[in-house]
């Protein structure tokens, strides 16, 4: 009956519908973007040169400088994004809800240092954070940019599950489960997290939008995982910039190259956010 009723307040949220019904397809043949594809990221065809989009030779996005497929290789760089960002996501929403689980149950001293530790990350752009550390690690693996946003994005997660789990600790049925002789692990993974869990989702969800938006940025400034071996959406908006076409006509003249990666960002981003409204107004309990 209760996953009914969820059912039916999820389907009523028709713009996170929407966003799912674009969202999940277009992730899965990224993720797949080996066997589905057209053409291998790394594919040259010096017959075609910037070549705009046509369905012949499936070059639906049209071809850039070189010659490679603008649609694959859009394609393979959200499959990259994903895999880097998804696992970051995860990751930086599970410390968060631990250190939040701590901060909001515990109170006192070790409410006061975890949070003041989380002010003073926060008191730095994770951007500025980002660059800082790269500059001095640079070239970088995926693992240690990965490292870097878990370190810049777990806070977001802790101060919300914090203030979730500060205003549970005070219910009825929290005091009659410590009545009961019940520890403060089994009452925190029994009664509490489990009714944070759509603050819990929610902030994941954005926190996959941040992770995508920051690698992105990173990769458009030529900071990120060895730049120019393998395609990101971000390096491939900023090709209109790196191969020399300064020139806003010619810019213009060859608008496929850059404006289909930043579309396919712009929609992933979009599509995340929208997700991610739609799980808080349905998982909202005083909706």
């Amino acid at each position: 009956m209760r996953g009914r009723r969820l059912r039916r307040r999820l389907l009523r949220q028709r713009a996170m519908v929407v966003a799912l019904v674009v969202l999940v397809p277009l992730c899965t043949v990224a993720w797949f973007a080996r066997d589905v594809a057209p053409y291998h990221w790394s594919h040259l065809d010096l017959e075609l040169l910037q070549k705009p989009p046509t369905f012949s030779h499936w070059h639906l996005f049209g071809t850039d400088l070189i010659g490679q497929d603008v649609f694959s290789r859009s394609l393979w760089a959200l499959g990259f994004s994903l895999r880097l960002d998804l696992p970051v996501a995860a990751a930086a929403t599970a410390i968060g809800v631990l250190v939040g689980s701590l901060a909001g149950w515990f109170r006192g001293w070790v409410d006061a240092t975890l949070m003041r530790f989380a002010d003073l990350v926060t008191a730095f752009p994770a951007m500025l954070i980002l660059f800082a550390l790269i500059f001095y690690l640079h070239p970088i693996s995926s693992r240690i940019l990965g490292a870097v946003l878990v370190g810049c994005l777990w806070i977001y997660p802790a101060r919300l599950v914090r203030a979730n789990v500060l205003a549970l600790r005070e219910l009825e049925y929290v005091e009659a489960a410590r009545a009961l002789g019940a520890s403060d692990l089994r009452i925190v993974l029994r009664h509490v997290l489990p009714n944070s869990l759509g603050t819990i989702l929610v902030s994941g969800t954005a926190l996959l939008g941040q992770a995508i938006l920051l690698e992105s940025t990173v990769e458009f400034f030529n900071y990120g995982i060895i730049v120019n071996t393998r395609p990101t959406l971000g390096n491939m908006i900023a090709d209109v910039l790196k191969y020399g076409i300064g020139d806003l006509n010619q810019a213009g003249y060859h608008w496929w190259t850059w404006a289909f990666p930043a579309l396919t960002l712009v929609v992933v981003l979009v599509c995340v956010n929208l997700v991610g409204d739609g799980l808080d107004a349905a998982l909202d309990p005083r909706t």
